[in-house]
């Protein structure tokens, strides 16, 4: 999460800002922060990775805080449009933003945007570091990335990949696993998560990499079919899944904070 003042993953920042409020308290001119719900902006849609994470986390921080943390869904253009509605909000700490990495990279996909990331945000915490799981439909007659690496050479570009957001975690994850073992597969960009992992299940396209808080679940029950992690390290829950640099792609590692 980040802050604008103290936008949480949050908007543009005065110097001082986080200890004015504080002073102004002592001085008895200010109520002391915070004195009223404070707004969380998710720029992603509802079921994604990073909206379970903020709802996970808000019971426990309105308890710390002793002021209700309002989530606002607010999707588009890989998260740049519900940013800009932070980076334009008063830099009050009750206007915060909810994201992760591409929050940073997309300065550099993007030949503009309507905030300067370092100038318009303060960083407030990092929740954790999670990968993507590359998934297959289960009619798929792959099942380890040796394998599907063997068929998206004999059949370029017939198989279709998804992943949620151009510029975002899971296009990177898809792009850097086809440079590294030069493979050609359509890539289908998705507004989040929810609809590619359904499209995925009803066999529209054959391959996902998709953020592991949204995949694992599906893996469990059984509807799709986990070939490897995206990260350096495996997932304790999935113990048994190889990374994909295990799997026979050396060097390979992404994930996402």
């Amino acid at each position: 999460m980040k802050s604008n003042g103290c936008k949480l993953g949050l908007g543009a920042a005065p110097a001082g800002m986080l200890r004015t409020p504080l002073w102004a308290a002592a001085q008895g001119s200010t109520p002391a922060y915070p004195n009223r719900p404070i707004r969380v902006i998710v720029p992603f849609p509802a079921g994604g990775g990073i909206d379970t994470v903020i709802r996970i986390l808000a019971p426990r921080m309105t308890e710390a805080l002793g002021q209700p943390l309002v989530i606002d869904n607010r999707a588009g253009a890989s998260g740049t449009l519900g940013t800009e509605v932070v980076a334009k909000s008063p830099a009050d700490g009750y206007t915060l933003l909810g994201t992760f990495s591409s929050h940073s990279q997309n300065q550099i996909l993007y030949r503009s945007l309507p905030f300067d990331t370092l100038r318009d945000f303060a960083p407030i915490t990092v929740f954790g570091t999670v990968p993507n799981i590359l998934i297959s439909n289960p009619s798929l007659p792959v099942k380890s990335v040796k394998e599907l690496v063997a068929l998206a050479k004999a059949r370029p570009n017939a198989l279709n990949y998804g992943y949620s957001g151009v510029g975002g975690f899971g296009h990177i994850s898809g792009e850097l696993f086809a440079l590294m073992t030069n493979t050609k597969m359509v890539h289908v960009p998705y507004k989040s998560a929810a609809p590619s992992l359904t499209d995925l299940v009803a066999g529209q396209i054959q391959v996902l990499f998709n953020n592991a808080i949204s995949t694992v679940p599906f893996v469990q029950a059984g509807r799709v079919r986990a070939l490897a992690t995206t990260g350096a390290q495996r997932l304790a829950v999935l113990a048994e899944l190889p990374t994909i640099a295990e799997a026979g792609v050396p060097g390979y590692a992404n994930s996402s904070w």
